[in-house]
């Protein structure tokens, strides 16, 4: 945390003290690669997450056979399918300048990740 920072007034960038409002307003760009980051960071816990269902066994069976796991998983790769289409659309969008602040933040694979830490940590051992 820096305290006591001056910063000259040529160097502010948007109004004083309304930072927040300027980082939704003009990031755009930061909000899509963060999404981006987030959509290839869902995806690989989620391949990761169906090897290890493969491999671990409760009640003589790998627990990716299970219904409980099964059905999930086909609703999860169908969200991150979704998410890709979604911020292929965002980054056309930003490239042509059409990006808005509500579309940049909707855009991540946070869901997707949850439910993957569930199924590896809150299998049966």
């Amino acid at each position: 945390m820096f305290e006591n920072v001056q910063v000259p007034s040529d160097n502010n960038i948007g109004e004083l003290d309304y930072d927040f409002v300027h980082l939704m307003t003009y990031s755009q760009q930061e909000r899509l690669e963060c999404a981006i980051s987030s959509l290839v960071r869902a995806a690989r816990i989620l391949d990761e997450t169906v090897a290890q269902s493969k491999n671990h066994k409760a009640f003589g069976h790998s627990i990716g056979q299970f219904q409980h796991n099964g059905l999930p998983r086909a609703d999860l790769v169908t969200r991150i399918e979704v998410a890709r289409a979604f911020i292929d659309q965002y980054a056309i969008a930003h490239v042509d300048a059409e990006l808005t602040p509500i579309d940049a933040a909707n855009a991540n694979g946070d869901d997707v990740i949850a439910h993957c830490v569930q199924v590896q940590f809150g299998r049966a051992t």
